[in-house]
């Protein structure tokens, strides 16, 4: 009689214990890729005034075409922020790659308080960009990002390098739209020149962060279900 009435209290607490798992490998499993997130967007952010001359092609008379006036280290790196994201994607799924996104910005958010809170409220000695350009940033990386993982779980499946290449092109594209129309706006620059270089060097680092997506399929595999790319 004894072991009858105790079969109906296993089998929840066996539940529970299976639904405890789950969530506990859930979190071990978003630790690094939400910690590489979180790196690459902190020095992605503050290099933002880090000025890029080396890529400077364009004679005086289209000087306007020329990146060193707007080019950062901090948009160069960006791409990489994609790559990161794009690696949680591929071997988990969208599910924790938004997930890996959502939980970024949450601690994100806490580390610009922290630092609003010690170097001041947006003062021009501070480590920060201008208001305007970090809310351009914010936004458009945020739109950028849901695009990047609705993309590449759409495109996955097909050939290795499509997912990636084709979800940070997009990705990137929507970025570049978002964040120079806010950056400028109302501040009178001429900007298309800006974004048109700003696309076309994300574009070329889509394509060279290819190789490193190559080299690493094999380390970061696709978990049962997550196919393809």
């Amino acid at each position: 009689m004894h072991s009858v009435i105790a079969q109906p209290f296993e089998a929840p607490r066996e539940e529970l214990a299976k639904r405890i798992w789950w969530i506990v490998r859930g979190v071990l499993r978003l630790i690094l890729p939400v910690s590489a997130l979180f790196v690459t967007l902190i020095l992605t952010f503050l290099m933002t005034r880090d000025t890029v001359t080396f890529l400077d092609i364009f004679p005086p008379q289209l000087a306007k075409w020329n990146p060193s006036h707007w080019l950062t280290l901090g948009h160069l790196m960006l791409p990489l922020a994609f790559f990161v994201i794009n690696l949680t994607n591929r071997k988990y799924g969208a599910l924790y790659a938004y997930t890996q996104v959502a939980v970024t910005w949450v601690l994100l958010g806490m580390f610009t308080v922290f630092f609003m809170a010690k170097f001041g409220n947006w003062q021009s000695d501070n480590p920060f960009p201008s208001l305007q350009t970090s809310v351009a940033f914010l936004g458009a990386f945020g739109v950028a990002q849901i695009m990047l993982v609705s993309v590449f779980d759409k495109t996955r499946g097909r050939t290795w390098w499509g997912a990636p290449l084709i979800s940070v092109i997009w990705a990137s594209f929507f970025y570049v739209m978002i964040f120079h129309v806010v950056a400028n706006w109302g501040l009178g620059r001429e900007w298309m020149p800006t974004l048109t270089m700003d696309f076309v060097i994300k574009v070329v680092e889509a394509i060279v962060l290819l190789v490193p997506y190559q080299l690493m399929r094999r380390s970061v595999k696709p978990l049962p279900g997550y196919g393809g790319a």
